[in-house]
């Protein structure tokens, strides 16, 4: 046999083999539920067709939720876009997602590593699993407790008030502004103060090199993604690889900075209540050297994990508040009625004087438990527009039993719960469409369990009662002194797809983007006046 006939051989060997695999997986994943496939492209057509409906870089739950309303699919089914994609095994019935995700524990899925590793660095608490997450979780968990969070509330406040300022001088310009750029300096103000114990200075005129490092390395990793362009593609991975050495050494700095100031002061971190972030990253550390008497160092190993968790924490901290809150007010300034409520409200609880409101912020700051409606706001808030998704892998891989059928759940899928959804899916909450925050004052406990923006169990979000805490001081202080007005608005004719209409209300703008989270379009552009009191 001469070589040429060995490799037509071999070449032949091959494809055969690749089309035996082909047919396959397609006739395997044909007998599963889930949307009409083509034999040829599986998913894949379908799911870009269905893309195509929405705006540019929309989110994938949006796809979700039109395949399931479109086909009636049943609450697990599967989306096949290999081999270009991973085979996603849908939970869309969130009594199964607290079953299979939430009761089982499922750890993350590795692509959600390879998908964030870029931006924030490996062993970040958001991707890491098993003993490695356990033990960041209990360095960290005490600074997001109650407890912790109630005793910042007047930290909180401060920067808040500074917010409240920006929103007076912008009230006073009148022109529109970008609402996601001055939230998002708010909470990186808030998050920064948390993790090193000062403020970041974020919202003034020269704003935090931190905050514009990290929205860099975003935005160049998102674009680098989305371009063909491979020259393109080069520079935007240069650009992000460049910032995120400029990050990484300023947080290195400080993290240096607060280990020295430390180890001189001989500060006691026996215990971990009323630690900051920084401190509990670094207490294990410095107590482990006074137990044997020798001097702590920090190595290039901790120094990674130390800055990819907070990158991580930066990046959760000040963006899933910044997108929520901003949603917020736009779902606010078309819903006067629910304006009057929450304003009410505020009066009840607190003051029309922002002063006075202020004092007892400082004062009393338990009162903020009494927000009930508030909270409904910002609850409804996430319904309707979840910011954070997870994908789970299969543990143990195997079988998942839903309506007492048994569906593969293989190594290779990803588990996606889309909250989304579920959450507008009119058999679980009535009325999705309509922006209703009383629907959460008298719920039963199934419904109430099927609201999880922040997910629930051991993998729930570390920060949502900081987050919660944010949201309902910014829109106290906010709410009842100034108006929202959603600027250049282009309501659509008709409605993009059949489950919603607000895009005949907000245009495109109803549609969230898809970088790390589900993001505001067009930056929320905004104006605001001020309100009439009382």
């Amino acid at each position: 046999m001469t070589a040429t006939q060995f490799l037509c051989y071999l070449a032949t060997a091959v494809v055969t083999l690749c089309l035996v695999k082909f047919v396959r997986h397609r006739r395997f994943y044909g007998q599963l539920p889930g949307p009409p496939r083509s034999f040829l492209w599986g998913h894949l057509k379908l799911y870009g067709d269905t893309l195509a409906l929405f705006p540019p870089l929309s989110h994938f739950q949006v796809v979700i939720t039109t395949l399931a309303h479109k086909y009636n699919l049943p609450g697990l089914f599967y989306v096949d876009l290999w081999p270009f994609g991973p085979i996603q095994l849908v939970i869309t019935d969130p009594e199964l997602a607290s079953h299979y995700i939430t009761a089982g524990n499922l750890p993350k899925h590795p692509l959600q590593a390879a998908y964030l590793d870029p931006i924030l660095g490996e062993g970040s608490i958001i991707v890491t699993n098993g003993p490695r997450w356990k033990r960041l979780h209990n360095t960290l968990a005490p600074a997001f407790s109650t407890a912790h969070v109630l005793s910042m509330t007047s930290l909180i406040a401060n920067d808040v008030k500074t917010f409240y300022e920006v929103l007076l001088t912008q009230a006073d310009a009148g022109k529109p502004f970008r609402l996601e750029d001055k939230i998002s300096a708010l909470s990186f103000d808030i998050i920064f103060k948390a993790i090193f114990g000062y403020s970041a200075n974020a919202q003034t005129e020269q704003g935090c090199p931190d905050l514009q490092h990290l929205d860099i390395i975003v935005h160049s990793e998102m674009m680098s993604r989305e371009t063909w362009n491979p020259l393109k593609k080069r520079q935007l991975v240069q650009t992000r690889k460049a910032t995120a050495k400029m990050l990484n050494e300023s947080i290195e700095g400080k993290i240096r900075a607060r280990f020295s100031s430390l180890q001189r002061s001989n500060v006691d971190l026996s215990g971990k209540r009323g630690l900051g972030i920084l401190d509990l990253i670094l207490r294990e550390r410095i107590q482990q050297a006074k137990e044997t008497s020798k001097s702590a160092e920090l190595d290039a190993d901790f120094m990674e994990m130390a800055i990819a968790n907070i990158k991580s924490l930066m990046l959760a901290g000040s963006g899933t508040t910044a997108h929520t809150l901003c949603f917020a007010y736009m779902l606010l300034s078309a819903n006067p009625d629910v304006i009057e409520k929450i304003r009410q409200e505020h009066r009840d609880v607190y003051s029309s004087d922002v002063n006075e409101t202020l004092s007892l912020l400082h004062d009393d700051p338990i009162r903020l438990n009494k927000l009930d409606y508030t909270t409904s706001v910002i609850k409804e808030t996430l319904r309707i527009y979840p910011i954070g998704n997870t994908g789970r892998a299969p543990d143990p891989p195997g079988f998942i039993t839903y309506k007492g059928k048994q569906y593969p759940a293989l190594k290779h899928m990803i588990v996606c719960p889309v909250q989304h959804t579920w959450q507008m899916n009119p058999n679980v909450f009535p009325n999705p469409d309509s922006f209703e925050p009383e629907r959460f004052s008298n719920m039963d406990k199934a419904t109430q369990l099927a609201w999880r923006p922040f997910e629930r169990g051991t993998r729930q979000c570390l920060g949502q009662s900081l987050a919660m805490e944010e949201m309902k001081m910014t829109l106290l202080l906010t709410v009842q002194y100034f108006n929202f007005h959603c600027d250049s608005l282009k309501p659509n004719a008709a409605p993009r797809v059949p489950w919603t209409k607000m895009d005949l209300i907000f245009g495109d703008r109803a549609f969230p983007e898809f970088y790390t989270d589900a993001k505001p379009r067009d930056g929320m552009s905004m104006t605001v006046t001020k309100a009439k009191l009382g």
